[in-house]
């Protein structure tokens, strides 16, 4: 593992001093879960689509399925979903390629 230097004012670093030791840990892991459990902002906005999805009745599965079909850069608008289960795509927006044919 690399190590790199983030500069940040002295109040700062004592505060984080004082919260790594409430949680029985050090400043470098409080910084990483911090990186590794806080979500950016393209993220937020994807779970709050996939979670309208799924409030609108659309199964979960389904919600993940469309998500990532309209979320694949080099498809484009040609990404499918293949699945057995055709009609659970009907009105989603992406294309389906049916495994049962």
């Amino acid at each position: 593992m690399s190590d790199a230097m983030i500069r940040v004012p002295a109040e700062v670093r004592d505060r984080l001093a004082v919260i790594a030791e409430s949680r029985g840990t050090s400043i470098r892991s409080l910084v990483q879960e911090f990186a590794e459990t806080t979500l950016t902002a393209e993220e937020r906005r994807e779970r709050a689509a996939l979670a309208q999805m799924c409030r609108d009745g659309v199964p979960a599965g389904v919600a993940a399925a469309v998500h990532a079909a309209r979320h694949l850069p080099e498809w484009g608008s040609q990404a499918l979903v293949a699945t057995v289960e055709p009609k659970a795509y009907e009105g989603q927006g992406v294309g389906v390629f049916d495994l049962n044919r």
